[in-house]
């Protein structure tokens, strides 16, 4: 892969966060990229439509990116989840519809503020925040090439 001065510049400047899919697992993680050789944190957001048995734990989740308040934040909506075990993690017992029922409560309770859900479910395993980073303000050299 060829290097991107721009790219570089953004990764230098800890404003370009890679988000990858690839298994059907979700966890934060810092992944090195070629091209640019730099490492940036990321995340693998692999759980949106399915789980996976080879995964570390089960779940089915939505990534929800809000950058308000000068922070950068992934939040992971756990629609579903569960533990696994046997051969190849092959039993699964999930939270059936538990954790979709209680997304759609909050939200009817909070006018449809997914925020306040994000912290209020937070506390009983339904959300997870994958990152909470602050924006960095823009480097010289980005203002300049703006």
């Amino acid at each position: 892969a060829q290097e991107d001065a721009n790219c570089r510049a953004l990764a230098l400047d800890n404003r370009l966060k890679l988000l990858y899919a690839h298994e059907h697992c979700a966890r934060s993680e810092t992944i090195f990229v070629p091209g640019l050789n730099i490492s940036l944190e990321g995340a693998l957001v692999g759980a949106a439509g399915m789980g996976d048995k080879l995964c570390d734990d089960y779940k089915v989740a939505m990534a929800l990116v809000d950058t308000t308040e000068e922070r950068f934040r992934l939040w992971f909506f756990n629609l579903e989840r569960g533990s696994q075990s046997g051969l190849l993690k092959a039993k699964i017992e999930t939270s059936g519809d538990a954790d979709f029922n209680a997304i759609m409560e909050c939200q009817k309770r909070n006018n449809g503020d997914w925020r306040l859900c994000a912290k209020e479910l937070e506390s009983r395993g339904i959300t997870q925040k994958l990152y909470d980073s602050p924006l960095p303000s823009r480097s010289r050299s980005l203002q300049q090439s703006a």
